[in-house]
């Protein structure tokens, strides 16, 4: 008498539908987890160059006196800025640069997707909030020990920005 062994190997089209179906249902989830990881690893290095923009003009407004005589304004070169008061000239004429500029007035051509705007207020009781950011009261210029420049870079047509602060005094 001859036995007959069913073959085991390979799959049987009710699984093969089974694993297609599962297939089908799971690509577009994946699909979109890793879209959201794209865009926010984007938005992670835009931001990190808009900070290394930000922190290389603050540092450029650093090496500024605190005030001194008005600066010999030509086109966008701010090497002759002497004071930090200057640079409300990105407030009162320029308005926000796009593309960014360096301190000779040269565009920073591979920087195109960003603006960089400066604001410079005079300031007084520079105290800390409750919330641990600094309160300050604005006062006119000239009147004052101390000088709030905020440093804005922004990207994706002003959507998203970085903002850095820093606090001046006359010593």
């Amino acid at each position: 008498m001859r036995s007959t062994r069913l073959s085991t190997r390979g799959f049987n089209i009710i699984e093969l539908l089974l694993a297609i179906a599962l297939i089908a249902i799971a690509l577009p989830s994946i699909g979109h987890i890793l879209s959201v990881a794209y865009t926010q690893e984007s938005d992670n290095i835009m931001a990190t160059k808009a900070l290394g923009l930000a922190q290389a003009l603050m540092d450029e407004i650093s090496k500024r006196h605190f005030a001194s005589d008005g600066p010999e304004l030509s086109g966008y070169d701010r090497r002759n800025f002497d004071d930090i008061a200057d640079y409300n000239y990105f407030t009162s004429d320029w308005g926000p640069l796009s593309p960014p500029r360096d301190e000779s007035g040269n565009a920073l051509t591979d920087f195109s997707d960003f603006s960089q705007m400066v604001n410079v207020f005079n300031v007084s009781n520079v105290t800390s909030g409750p919330t641990g950011r600094a309160n300050y009261d604005s006062q006119p210029a000239g009147t004052t020990d101390f000088r709030l420049v905020k440093v804005t870079i922004s990207w994706n047509t002003g959507n998203r920005s970085v903002d850095l602060y820093k606090v001046f005094a006359l010593h």
